[in-house]
């Protein structure tokens, strides 16, 4: 195997099984963005990129869509919400050369992570302040007829910042009570609350995975305000849903700690179930 002149087969023959069964949370990701990205993988491979300069041009990509939104103009929006995708795109090809080339770190794993909360915040922030800038006109003449200022894309865009900011914190929160508590991550069996938040948690994180083309659908047609509206229900629902999560196993923890008598056990225990996978409770994609 060469590692500067691979082949389409052999770039997928290092994607595991583990990584597949991983990939099926985000629809998107799976579907279209997982399958095609060993091409872009192919080409860059062979220009001499490693991972975390894939990782570092996706984030130029992102934030300069998420700057070409603010900006309001039909044009430099579809440009941006071009480029955002592109981020989507870039963030596999990152992974995927990272496993051909055996050269996966964790530091390349913190900086893949960094990079895509900041592009999916920059894009919240940038579709607000375009939607108020001028490319909302099918959603802006509502908002004028019932008398609510155009400012109110912006403050809805930054309730999805926010709440996205929120959902990130709550999920590192039950993975931390998930290896500090081995009672709250061990459990003979989900109660139906638990089991009917995974189940709209998994929809969200499907409908979450959409959000870049759906960016770029609203850009083509001047729905920006469509897109903001979405953006931000989806973080509020999910945020909501991992806040009732980590309280459940906030008082699971507490409970298994005071019945051992105020012991608990410092190893670190990772639940297949209730801990947060990598990426894919992350962001978009990964």
């Amino acid at each position: 195997m060469s590692f500067s002149r691979p082949t389409i087969s052999e770039l997928r023959s290092v994607y595991p099984e583990t990584k597949k069964k991983f990939d099926k949370g985000n629809l998107w990701g799976f579907l279209v963005l997982r399958w095609t990205s060993f091409y872009p993988t192919w080409l860059l491979i062979r220009l001499g990129f490693s991972p975390n300069a894939v990782t570092i041009l996706s984030l130029v990509a992102g934030v300069a869509g998420a700057a070409l939104l603010a900006i309001g103009r039909n044009e430099m929006d579809i440009v941006g919400a071009a480029l955002i995708n592109l981020w989507n795109w870039l963030d596999y090809v990152d992974g995927n050369i990272a496993r051909y080339k055996r050269t996966e770190t964790s530091y390349g794993h913190f900086m893949d992570e960094t990079v895509g909360n900041v592009v999916i915040v920059a894009m919240g922030i940038g579709s607000g302040i375009g939607a108020y800038n001028g490319n909302s006109p099918k959603f802006l003449p509502f908002l004028q007829e019932h008398g609510i200022p155009g400012l109110f894309l912006v403050a809805l865009a930054l309730l999805g910042v926010w709440a996205y900011t929120l959902r990130f914190l709550f999920r590192h929160l039950r993975q931390h009570f998930a290896n500090t508590f081995p009672s709250a991550s061990v459990s003979p069996e989900l109660t139906g609350v638990e089991r009917g938040y995974q189940k709209i948690s998994s929809v969200i994180d499907h409908a979450v995975s959409l959000l870049p083309p759906l960016l770029l659908y609203d850009a083509i047609f001047s729905g920006m305000g469509a897109f903001i509206v979405v953006y931000a229900f989806l973080f509020t629902v999910s945020a909501a849903i991992s806040l009732m999560q980590l309280v459940i196993m906030a008082k699971r923890s507490l409970v298994g700690n005071v019945g051992r008598g105020g012991d608990h056990s410092g190893n670190k225990v990772t639940d297949p179930v209730r801990s947060m996978p990598e990426k894919t409770n992350r962001r978009i994609q990964t």
